[in-house]
């Protein structure tokens, strides 16, 4: 007999992995697919030996009192990094704003492996179509059927998921862009020179970010994040990888401190949302779908969360 789900969710970044926990301990059966080997989206941490790198989201900032409540209950997973960060080539700046940086206590990973404990999540799950008729039904490598539908991808995937199911609002969420990034993952023999607290905005032509992750507490060993700008990454985007590291880690080299022992390149096509959605989430109740995540009424961490919150409380309402 077929099983039906009260809700699948495809996605499991941190939007994907609270609407579940809201929606399960409301009694709902949930089910949580992703297509990566881990969850977490792009709170993502990867190790290179012994260093460990955040390689996605960097840090997060807590603004509103749902989030701040939330963090609250799972202090043992957040570390505070910093109250700000260096700006520019010459990292003389010191930008503050009053919001301290935060980032996970092991890795940006860290809280999205605590929400998926007592999870149903199925990895390395690519789903490559969804069919409404009176329920849904996901294709990936198994099928799974359910009552409802909520896509947690960035919105580009997540259309191409529901092609062929007509609902309105699409037009509107096809709209919305993201930009790409770089991330260069790497791993010296020596502390960097990066100086504290550890981060670097803007650090150089094509540079957006440079991250020490072992001043900022998650690595054992000397590990430097580097993410490109949107415009080098676009220009770039089909180059080697070991020719786009040539090229950052020569306009990095100052901040290195050590020699290069190994590195990583990773690239992600929706590093954030150019525009968002003016709504917390989308929700097309005719159908019984719905869609969030940080392309949605506010970007980054979280508004990822505040973005899944929202997405629960549309489906219990």
């Amino acid at each position: 007999m077929t099983k039906i789900y009260d809700t699948i969710i495809i996605g499991a970044g941190i939007s994907g992995l609270i609407a579940a926990t809201h929606l399960q301990n409301s009694g709902k059966d949930v089910v949580v697919v992703d297509k990566s080997r881990g969850v977490g989206g792009r709170m993502a941490t990867r190790r290179i030996g012994e260093a460990t790198f955040d390689h996605g989201a960097q840090f997060f900032t807590v603004r509103s009192e749902a989030f701040a409540n939330f963090i609250s209950q799972n202090e043992d997973c957040v570390h505070h990094w910093c109250d700000g960060f260096l700006f520019g080539d010459d990292n003389s700046e010191l930008r503050k704003d009053g919001h301290p940086r935060y980032c996970g206590a092991k890795g940006m990973t860290t809280l999205a492996k605590k929400l998926a404990t007592n999870l149903n999540v199925q990895l390395k799950e690519k789903i490559q179509s969804a069919v409404y008729k009176e329920n849904w039904c996901v294709s990936g490598v198994e099928d799974y059927h359910a009552k409802s539908l909520i896509l947690t991808a960035p919105i580009p995937q997540s259309l191409a998921i529901l092609e062929g199911v007509e609902f309105d609002g699409r037009g509107e969420l096809a709209k919305i862009e993201y930009t790409p990034c770089f991330a260069v993952m790497v791993k010296t023999s020596a502390a960097s020179n990066i100086p504290q607290p550890g981060g670097i905005k803007n650090a150089s032509t094509d540079i957006e970010w440079l991250g020490d992750n072992m001043q900022k507490g998650i690595s054992a060993k000397p590990g430097i994040t580097i993410h490109s700008t949107p415009e080098f990454t676009e220009k770039n985007w089909d180059r080697d990888f070991d020719e786009v590291a040539k090229i950052l880690l020569q306009q990095a080299d100052k901040w290195l401190g050590g020699e290069v022992e190994d590195y990583q390149v990773h690239r992600w096509r929706y590093c954030a949302p150019k525009q968002v959605y003016p709504q917390r989430c989308f929700v097309a109740k005719e159908i019984a779908m719905g869609m969030c995540g940080d392309a949605f009424a506010g970007p980054k961490v979280e508004g990822a969360f505040l973005s899944g919150v929202a997405m629960a409380q549309e489906m219990l309402a």
